[in-house]
């Protein structure tokens, strides 16, 4: 009996191999129903554990994104950006030099023979690592501030640092901080003040800055800065007050470039036991400045 079952389906084989085909067919089918399916896999999201980031860890993933959220292994480095400025200042001198014991004064322009228009190039470059900036600043004098056995010296170098407290893409907004790195000098020969030669301290201030700078692509945009800053030590002074405005050009992979004007009042003062030196320069500027 095997042989002839043998024999019975060699034959079928033969003569209708389709049939034997598509046997097989529905018993692999068959035996892969009776397996239990695979589970799928499924994507379990990342939920923080946690209160909500506070008003620094905002600030902390704005300028790295990345470093408050525990679901990704990678953190953005942060901002790294930059400005270089070049402004020819054009300044109106005037001032006075006082004995506060005597109350004599003489004024710089009507008696101590100083020419109230100066010339002034200013260089300035910055680094902005985030929402920290360092500046640097030199001031170029074409006619230096002499009358007629005087002389005032001002610092033409000082070095400057920003904190922008708001750092969006259009807009900072910040403090800053400024100081000299040499001092601020007057010398006088006078007949009745006498011989007067003050080294005051090296200037300190702190102040605070609103840049407007909208991302512009295949346009001009509109750029403003207005900074002010006061000092914080006793015998020498700076107040000084500026705005600036003008047109920027598109951005590019190698930067943006800006041109603007402004105006600039500064108020400075020397002191030294009962002389009084007090100056205000003021004046307009035009500057050219690229940002990378």
């Amino acid at each position: 009996m095997p042989n002839i079952r043998i024999y019975l389906i060699k034959t079928v084989a033969k003569t209708f191999p389709s049939v034997v085909i598509c046997a097989l067919t529905i018993l692999t089918g068959n035996l892969h129903a009776q397996q239990p399916p695979m589970p799928c896999p499924v994507e379990v999201p990342c939920i923080p554990a946690g209160p909500k980031p506070c008003l620094l860890g905002k600030a902390l993933e704005g300028d790295m994104p990345g470093i408050m959220n525990p679901c990704t292994p990678y953190v953005a480095p942060p901002i790294l950006r930059g400005e270089v400025r070049f402004r020819p200042i054009f300044i109106g001198l005037e001032g006075k030099v006082e004995d506060s014991t005597t109350g004599f004064s003489r004024d710089f322009l009507k008696e101590l023979g100083y020419v109230n228009q100066g010339i002034l190039f200013e260089y300035m470059a910055r680094a902005q690592i985030g929402r920290v900036s360092l500046r640097a600043h030199y001031d170029s004098y074409i006619r230096t501030f002499r009358g007629h056995n005087s002389r005032l010296d001002w610092p033409e170098f000082h070095l400057g640092g920003d904190l922008d407290l708001m750092y969006t893409e259009p807009i900072r907004l910040g403090l800053d901080m400024d100081f000299y790195v040499a001092r601020p000098e007057f010398r006088l020969e006078d007949p009745v003040l006498g011989a007067i030669n003050i080294a005051a301290p090296r200037p300190a201030t702190v102040g605070g800055h609103i840049v407007l700078n909208p991302v512009s692509i295949g346009r001009l945009s509109v750029s403003m800065e207005v900074r002010a800053r006061r000092s914080i030590r006793t015998g020498t002074r700076i107040n000084e007050y500026e705005i600036a405005a003008g047109l920027k050009t598109p951005e590019t992979v190698l930067g943006t470039v800006a041109l603007r004007g402004g105006f600039r009042y500064s108020d400075i003062g020397l002191e030294h036991e009962n002389i009084h030196v007090d100056v205000q320069w003021k004046g307009g500027f035009g500057e050219l400045v690229y940002y990378y």
